[in-house]
C-alpha cells in the first residue's frame, strides 16, 4: 500500500468535476469582496492602482474572511464551503514541487463533491494585475494561467479561476485573446517540466 507515509506516486485518472453551481458561488463571492473593496478603497488614502498584488488580495482575502464568518448569507451558496483560504500550499500533479501556493483556495465542505479527498479538489484562485507594467503575456498568462496549464495548481479538479486586477485601458476578453492566440502566447502557457 502506497500513502502519505510510504511514498508518493503522480496522480492518475480524471480531474474531479466541479459543479458550475460552486463556481458561481465563488465567482459570486469575488464579485461582492471585490465590489467592498472599492467601497473601502474610496474611503481612505488607498490605490488599487499602486498596490502590489499581495496586498490587494491580501484585502480581499480579509473581507471574504469576514463575510464567511460573520455574513455567509450575503453570498447565496457560500455556507457549502470551508473558511477560503490565502496561500494554502499544495503540491503538484508530479509532487515533485511541495509548496505550490494559489493566491486564494475555495473547498467545498463534504459530500458537496464526489472526490475522496478534499485537499486537491478545491477552486483553486491565481490573481494577476493587467497594466503597463504586468503585461498580460508575461504576468498573466505567463507567471498565471502556466500555473494551471503545467499542472501545479488545480489538476485534480476540472476547473478554476483567473483573477486579473486590470489597471490600464486593457480591453478584455478581447486583449486576453490575442496574446492566447499568438504563437508567444501559446509558448506562454505550454506545459514544461521543471
Amino acid at each position: 500500500m502506497r500513502g502519505l507515509m510510504t511514498g508518493q506516486r503522480a496522480a492518475t485518472g480524471k480531474p474531479q468535476p466541479i459543479p458550475v453551481s460552486l463556481m458561481v458561488i465563488v465567482q459570486n463571492a469575488l464579485a461582492h469582496a471585490w465590489r467592498q473593496l472599492l467601497e473601502e478603497v474610496a474611503e481612505e488614502q488607498f490605490s488599487i492602482c499602486g498596490e502590489d498584488e499581495d496586498i490587494i488580495t491580501e484585502r480581499l482575502y480579509m473581507i471574504l474572511d469576514d463575510l464567511y464568518s460573520n455574513e455567509p448569507e450575503t453570498i447565496q451558496g457560500f455556507s457549502v464551503f470551508q473558511t477560503p483560504v490565502r496561500e494554502g500550499n499544495v503540491r503538484n500533479r508530479a509532487g515533485n514541487k511541495l509548496d505550490c501556493q494559489p493566491d486564494l483556495t475555495f473547498r467545498p465542505l463534504r459530500d458537496q463533491l464526489e472526490a475522496r479527498s478534499s485537499a486537491m479538489a478545491a477552486i483553486f484562485v491565481e490573481c494577476k494585475p493587467i497594466d503597463s507594467t504586468h503585461p498580460i503575456g508575461s504576468t498573466y498568462c505567463k507567471a498565471g494561467i502556466s500555473r494551471f496549464v503545467r499542472e501545479d495548481y488545480a489538476w485534480a479538479v476540472d476547473r478554476a479561476i483567473m483573477l486579473g486586477y486590470v489597471r490600464n485601458i486593457c480591453p478584455l476578453p478581447g486583449g486576453l485573446a490575442y496574446v492566447l492566440d499568438s504563437d508567444a502566447g501559446q509558448k506562454s502557457t505550454e506545459s514544461r517540466k521543471d
